[in-house]
């Protein structure tokens, strides 16, 4: 079936997600005390409001964020075949390493949002920055490890030469790339915990859309850095969102924003 067959697993897998995780929320005996607690199941237009409010800002952040990778991409493929298929490879590799820290930044938004919502905000502080190191210690040494295995780990994808040698210049590349995008993933999920969604869309755009995309092809294609060149767009993009969002967090999480009255705050829906 070729490509046909790819996109059918595809949402044949993405069906049978929605459906399994359907069937937990509504047998799991942990979530029994949530399940009675609900009146209907039409939520009322404040809700709706609330979470479009929180959600729309996070999903133009993820278009912009994926956007930016597919465009990069679509200019590795105009610099040939080879150059597309060993970006793929290491975009791959990067994307695996990336899940750990997606699972951080996910264990992050739930510590940060309960301890904010208790009141807690010098808790939560901590819930946040213990997150940012747990990422960079994760991402540092699969960083390290990337560059010592550059030139074998191309070869679980592919044995053609040509693509296995810049793919491992690309690993290099992604060494650096990683870490940094490791941390911005953190912050945003860190941000999110603080119901801070609307302030990194921006950053996004202007990281990714201004600044690496321009950058990339700027010195792939007028400088012929191919490639390479590219993924330093990308890394310089990714640096810029992960420095901003840590300060933001960092601002947001000031001890005399912690020492104000609870009663003070907004009130969090976790």
């Amino acid at each position: 079936m070729g490509m046909m067959g790819s996109a059918w697993a595809t949402l044949l897998a993405r069906g049978l997600m929605a459906a399994f995780m359907a069937v937990y929320v509504l047998r799991a005996r942990r979530l029994r005390a949530e399940r009675e607690a609900v009146v209907s199941l039409v939520p009322e237009g404040a809700t709706l409001r609330r979470v479009a409010d929180l959600g729309a800002p996070i999903g133009v952040q993820m278009a912009l964020e994926v956007g930016a990778f597919g465009l990069s991409l679509l200019m590795a493929g105009w610099l040939g075949v080879t150059t597309e298929a060993a970006h793929k490879v290491a975009i791959d590799v990067a994307s695996m390493t990336y899940m750990a820290a997606s699972g951080i930044a996910a264990a992050a938004t739930i510590r940060v949002g309960n301890l904010r919502g208790a009141g807690d905000l010098r808790a939560a502080r901590q819930a946040g920055f213990a997150a940012y190191w747990l990422t960079f210690g994760f991402m540092g040494t699969m960083a390290l490890l990337l560059i010592l295995t550059r030139n074998v780990v191309p070869y679980v994808y592919i044995t053609d030469p040509q693509v296995v040698a810049q793919a491992g210049t690309l690993l290099l590349v992604a060494a650096l790339f990683q870490v940094s995008d490791g941390l911005q993933v953190v912050g945003l999920g860190a941000l999110r915990g603080l119901e801070d969604v609307k302030v990194p869309s921006v950053v996004a755009l202007l990281a990714y859309w201004a600044v690496a995309l321009p950058l990339g092809y700027f010195l792939g294609f007028k400088l012929h850095m191919g490639a390479p060149g590219v993924w330093t767009g990308l890394l310089v993009g990714l640096t810029i969102v992960a420095v901003v969002l840590l300060l933001r967090f960092r601002r947001e999480t000031e001890p005399e924003f912690a020492s104000r009255p609870a009663a003070a705050e907004e009130p969090a829906t976790v």
